[in-house]
């Protein structure tokens, strides 16, 4: 695996030439059921960082030793803060955590990811106010044992949220936001920003959110996140209720945007390609019956959105398609309707 240790010489040599804030640092780990891989996380930041900021585990109902992993870290480093809470998945889990945080900046850190070595004292050095900030991560396979070369979005200018996200959808550059980003706290607490609470895809919707309200958004070259990939993790694992939660995302997207007057293109674009496409193709690609969580209301969700005739015809091929895909297996077919779609939409 890739490490990157601190330059302690170079640090130094920056206080003494620059005055510069020390912003502190909360992170925030949702928990569970990861206990193989929960010393892994803490031990990336307590220490392969020497992290002494508030850490704060919200244990979401786990079955498995996750608890017990905790507890016995806690003993050990007193700046672990654990806060247990029955299941309401991973969402509600942050959302606890903004709540109780207090340093200036947060970070959000999956239970089973990692932290690069040396990284957090680094990027601290790097930030100049900003609502968000954005640092380069990678992939950990734990099947190969093995790490990816390290990837970050391609704007350094900072700029404000609404430039910065249709900046990146125009560079086809969107991620999920929330693990590989710093959030100034005073920033998600003025504005109210949380969680869509009990769902899956819940950094859709926080994405919207993040980006309307910022005022001051960067990218910085810095290595930071690992993700770790492995078999039977919330990001690889489709179920109907993953499906239907993409429809429910995609919903309060669509009604936050237009409340705010910011439904443009690109972002009902981002809605049909990132909620409403992915749930028709993994519905048909897992042999998914429609009827289960498409409802008619989101249908009609779907076809408010369409603002010309090309467009109307495509949902109206989707649902047609639909249960002719599933019951013949044909997972092309909504594929290319989604390529379609994307080339006729401009």
């Amino acid at each position: 695996m890739q490490t990157y240790s601190t330059d302690t010489q170079c640090l130094k040599k920056v206080f003494l030439h620059k005055k510069i804030k020390v912003y502190t640092l909360s992170v925030i780990i949702p928990v569970y059921n990861t206990e193989a891989y929960l010393a892994d996380c803490l031990d990336s930041l307590l220490i392969r960082n020497s992290f002494e900021g508030e850490i704060i585990c919200i244990n979401d109902g786990s079955t498995d030793g996750s608890l017990q992993v905790l507890q016995n870290y806690a003993k050990r480093y007193s700046n672990i803060r654990i806060i247990s809470q029955e299941n309401q998945r991973q969402g509600a889990a942050r959302n606890e955590g903004i709540k109780v945080a207090k340093c200036d900046y947060i970070l959000m850190v999956d239970s089973d990811d990692m932290i690069a070595e040396g990284s957090i004292q680094r990027i601290l050095t790097q930030i100049d106010g900003e609502d968000l900030i954005y640092f380069m991560s990678c992939n950990y396979d734990q099947a190969q044992k093995n790490t990816s070369n390290y990837f970050g979005r391609r704007v350094a200018l900072k700029m404000n949220g609404k430039e910065y996200f249709e900046h990146i959808l125009d560079l086809n550059d969107y991620t999920n936001i929330s693990p590989i980003a710093l959030y100034r706290r005073t920033f998600l607490q003025k504005n109210s920003i949380l969680f869509i609470p009990k769902v899956y895809h819940e950094d859709h919707a926080w994405a919207i959110n993040i980006f309307f309200f910022a005022q001051s958004v960067t990218s910085l070259n810095e290595p930071v996140y690992i993700y770790r990939i492995r078999e039977g993790s919330t990001m690889h694992s489709i179920s109907p209720a993953h499906c239907q939660d993409r429809l429910t995302v995609a919903n309060k997207i669509i009604d936050f945007c237009r409340r705010n007057n910011w439904f443009t293109l690109k972002i009902k674009k981002f809605v049909w390609n990132f909620d409403y496409w992915d749930a028709i193709e993994h519905s048909v690609t897992n042999g998914y019956n429609r009827q289960s969580f498409f409802t008619a209301k989101d249908w009609w969700r779907m076809w408010k959105c369409c603002s010309s005739r090309n467009e109307r015809r495509i949902t109206i091929l989707a649902l047609f398609n639909f249960n002719a895909a599933t019951r013949y297996k044909n997972y092309q077919t909504p594929r290319f309707l989604r390529k379609f779609y994307n080339l006729i939409i401009r």
